[in-house]
C-alpha cells in the first residue's frame, strides 16, 4: 500500500514530488529491519547487519537480495510511530521503540509522539433495572472478559456511569525510553553498558507495579475500569494533545480521535459510596496494562456474554417492536384456539427476552432454544428470576436438530408437540447471514404447526450505492491508492450514522428495496436470495 501511495504522489509536480524522492520503503516487520553495515555511522564497527532478527552472518539465512529489502541505509534521527490500539500498548508500541532505539536510531534521536499518557476511570457498567419490564440483572454477572476489550464510550448506546474522576495511570516518555535503552545497550553512550542493570531488567516482569488510591465521586456498583490514552509531542507548534476519548483531561488544545476507541477491563463487582477511597493495583509491561482491585474482588468465571449482546438488549425500538408483534400474535392464536394451550418456540433465545415477552403475552408454554451453552445459563437465570420457571424451558439445542418425535437412537423429543408460534431474532446486518433461512426451514418441517405464526413474518432488504473512499489527507497528500484495499468478499456491518463515519461516505442514489422475504414461504425465500447473489 505504501509503495502505491508514494508512487502516486511522485507523479504530482507539486511540493510532494521532491519529498517522496527522499523516502525509502523498507519491507519487513520492524524487528527484522536493520541498518547496512556499510552505512555511515555504523553501529560500533560490527560486521554484518545490525538487527535483532536477521544477520548476513547467518549461513542459512535469507539470500542477500531479500536481506536488502530489510535494510536501512543509515540510522535515523527520528522515529515516527503509530502502532497504537485501543489500549495504546497492545500492538507492540514499546517493543518497537525499544528495538528501534537499540538498532535503528542515532544517539539522542527523537520519537513522535514523545509521550503516551494512559488515563483511567472507575465505572459502573450495568443494565438498566428493567429492560422491557423484565429484570435482566442476572446478565451483569456474565459481563466479563479475560483481558481487555474495545468499547466506544462516546456512543449513545454505551450504558455506563462514572464513579470517579479520570486519573493518570502512567505517563510514558518515549524519548527518555530511547535514551535509556541506548545507554543500556551501547558502550559508546555516556553511561555505557551496565550488565547488572540488564540482568535486573530481564528478571523484572512488570515495568510498573503500583497501588493507586482513587476517590469515588459517585455511589454505585463498581465493576469495570475504562481507560484511554493521550499523545503529545514537544515539537507540535501549539502543544496540541491527541486523545482517544472525547472526555479528556486536557485543555481546549486537545484533539479527539474517534478511530481507536477506548478499552475496558472488568474487575468484579463492589458497592461503593461517594467519597470512598479505592485501592487499585496497576501493572504494566511492554505490551499490556492490567488493573485489579486491591484486594481482588474477582470471582471464578465459567461463562461470558459478548458485549454486543448488551447493546442489542438496550435497543429500545427493537424491543418495543418485538413486544408489540408477539403480543398481537399470541392474542390471535388464543382467539383462534380458545380451548388449546398455546405453545411457542424462541429460536436463538439468547438472554430469553423474547421468550419472556411471549409468556407475558399469554403463551402457555415456551421453548427457549439456544445453541450457546453460556447463553443458556444466562437465559435460565433471567427467566427463573422473572417468575417463568413453569412456563419457559431453556434448551441447549440447535433448532435444526430438534424434533417432536422420538429419535432413532431412542432419545426423547425436545418438544411435546408442534408449536403454534415461533419468535426469532437470528439476523445480521445483511439479514440472512446468521442462517435464519436454514433455521426456519428446519423448524417448519419438524417443529411448527401448519398454521403457526411467525414473529417476524416478513423482512425487506434495502440497498443504496454510496461512495466510501479517501482521496487526500492534510490537504494535498494523495492517498487514493489505499482505496484498492477497501473490499470484502461478502459484506461487513457498518453504522453509517455514527459520528466517525458521518463524513466518510456520500450517497450516490436513493435507497431502493432489492428484495422481500415472506418467512412463511422459506423455499421461495431461499430461491430469492440465490437469485440476488
Amino acid at each position: 500500500m505504501a509503495k502505491q501511495v508514494k508512487e502516486s504522489n511522485e507523479r504530482d509536480e507539486g511540493r510532494l514530488k521532491p519529498l517522496c524522492a527522499r523516502i525509502d520503503l523498507v519491507s519487513g516487520v520492524l524487528d527484522s529491519v536493520g541498518v547496512s553495515s556499510t552505512a555511515e555511522g555504523d553501529n560500533d564497527g560490527d560486521a554484518g547487519v545490525t538487527t535483532g532478527a536477521i544477520s548476513e552472518k547467518t549461513t542459512n539465512g535469507p539470500p542477500p537480495e531479500l536481506l536488502s529489502k530489510h535494510m536501512m541505509k543509515s540510522k535515523a534521527d527520528a522515529l515516527v510511530i503509530d502502532l497504537l490500539d485501543h489500549t495504546a500498548l497492545g500492538m507492540g508500541l514499546l517493543r518497537a521503540v525499544d528495538h528501534a532505539a537499540e538498532h535503528l536510531l542515532v544517539p539522542d534521536a527523537r520519537v513522535v509522539p514523545g509521550n503516551v499518557k494512559i488515563i483511567a476511570q472507575l465505572v459502573q457498567m450495568k443494565l438498566d433495572p428493567l429492560v422491557s419490564g423484565f429484570d435482566l440483572s442476572a446478565m451483569d454477572q456474565y459481563r466479563w472478559h479475560p483481558g481487555d476489550e474495545r468499547v466506544d464510550l462516546d456512543a449513545t448506546s454505551t450504558n455506563y456511569a462514572t464513579l470517579s474522576d479520570p486519573f493518570v495511570v502512567v505517563d510514558i516518555d518515549l524519548n527518555a525510553r530511547v535514551r535509556k535503552v541506548q545507554q543500556r545497550t551501547h558502550p559508546g553512550t555516556p553511561e555505557g553498558t551496565d550488565e547488572e542493570a540488564i540482568g535486573e531488567q530481564a528478571d523484572q516482569i512488570w515495568e510498573l507495579d503500583d497501588i493507586m488510591c482513587v476517590r469515588t465521586t459517585a455511589s454505585g456498583h463498581w465493576n469495570a475500569i475504562v481507560f484511554w490514552f493521550e499523545l503529545s509531542s514537544s515539537f507540535h507548534p501549539s502543544g496540541a494533545v491527541l486523545s482517544s476519548h472525547m472526555d479528556t483531561m486536557e485543555s481546549s488544545t486537545t484533539i479527539s480521535s474517534l478511530s481507536w476507541g477506548q478499552a475496558i477491563q472488568y474487575v468484579g463487582d463492589r458497592s461503593l459510596d461517594v467519597g470512598e477511597d479505592v485501592s487499585l493495583r496497576v501493572q504494566q509491561d511492554a505490551s499490556q496494562i492490567v488493573f485489579m482491585a486491591d484486594p481482588p474482588n474477582h470471582r471464578m468465571h465459567h461463562a461470558l456474554v459478548p458485549r454486543w449482546h448488551y447493546d442489542m438488549i438496550l435497543d429500545v425500538e427493537r424491543n418495543q417492536a418485538y413486544d408489540k408483534a408477539i403480543k398481537k400474535a399470541v392474542e390471535a392464536k388464543k382467539a383462534a384456539y380458545p380451548d388449546r394451550p398455546i405453545h411457542c418456540i424462541d429460536m436463538g433465545a439468547g438472554s430469553g427476552l423474547l421468550s419472556m415477552m411471549a409468556a407475558r403475552a399469554g403463551a402457555d408454554y415456551t421453548y427457549a432454544a439456544e445453541m450457546n451453552s453460556h447463553m443458556c445459563d444466562v437465559a435460565e437465570e433471567c427467566t427463573i428470576s422473572n417468575g417463568f420457571l413453569d412456563r419457559i424451558l431453556v434448551l441447549d439445542r440447535d433448532v435444526r436438530r430438534m424434533d417432536v418425535l422420538r429419535k432413532p437412537d431412542g432419545t426423547a423429543p425436545e418438544l411435546q408437540r408442534p408449536v403454534d408460534l415461533a419468535v426469532f431474532e437470528v439476523f445480521d446486518s445483511g439479514l440472512i447471514g446468521e442462517g435464519v433461512l436454514h433455521v426456519l426451514a428446519a423448524a417448519k418441517s419438524k417443529l411448527l404447526m401448519p398454521d403457526a405464526s411467525l414473529v417476524p413474518c416478513r423482512a425487506e432488504v434495502f440497498a443504496q450505492p454510496i461512495q466510501m473512499r479517501v482521496n487526500t489527507v492534510l490537504g494535498d497528500i494523495d492517498v487514493q491508492q489505499t482505496n484498492r484495499w477497501r473490499w470484502r468478499a461478502d459484506y461487513e456491518g457498518v453504522e453509517l450514522g455514527r459520528k466517525k463515519n458521518m463524513h466518510a461516505w456520500m450517497p450516490l442514489a436513493d435507497p431502493a428495496k432489492v428484495f422481500s422475504f415472506d418467512f412463511a414461504d422459506v423455499q421461495k425465500c431461499a430461491e430469492d436470495s440465490r437469485n440476488l447473489l
